[in-house]
């Protein structure tokens, strides 16, 4: 029943959702780095096809594929080459999320392939094609890339003991 309502919203935009620090960046990605204090400095990148940023004077950050969390670093230690970042705040943020398609096959009320903003976590897209059927496993719920199983979702114990790290 829970699932059925359709109470649940996919997320829109990165505005919507403060994103995961372990949100995994990809192509299409837009980011902003924001300096203020002793620098100032306030410029939007979005991840090129080759994975990377490029901002003047600091040249080429390839993101791709690393965490959001990780990212920061990167860019924290580029960035310190080439301002004086050390009194200064310095942040980097989601501006936007790229949109992804997802194939929702199995044992699932609404099955198909949705075209959603990456920020969206599987919970998200459980609730929004409507949950399992009465057949369909709460236990094992499988998320796979290019055929392999990348990991697998007991949406059973997170809906009794929710952990923002298991919503994959």
């Amino acid at each position: 029943r829970y699932f059925r309502d359709k109470k649940i919203n996919l997320y829109n935009s990165a505005q919507d959702v403060r994103p995961s620090e372990d949100y995994i960046l990809g192509v299409g990605d837009q980011i902003n780095v924001a300096i203020w204090g002793y620098a100032d400095y306030n410029e939007v990148f979005t991840i090129e096809k080759d994975g990377y940023i490029q901002p003047k004077y600091v040249g080429r950050i390839y993101l791709k594929g690393l965490s959001l969390a990780n990212a920061r670093e990167v860019i924290r230690a580029r960035y310190s080459r080439a301002y004086m970042i050390e009194n200064s705040q310095f942040d980097i943020s989601l501006n936007y999320s790229r949109v992804i398609a997802v194939n929702i096959v199995g044992e699932v009320e609404f099955p198909g392939t949705y075209t959603v903003p990456a920020i969206n976590t599987l919970f998200n897209l459980m609730a929004y094609t409507g949950g399992p059927t009465r057949y369909g496993s709460l236990r094992s719920i499988q998320i796979k890339r290019n055929g392999q199983v990348v990991r697998t979702f007991d949406l059973y114990k997170f809906l009794s003991k929710p952990d923002a790290n298991d919503d994959y």
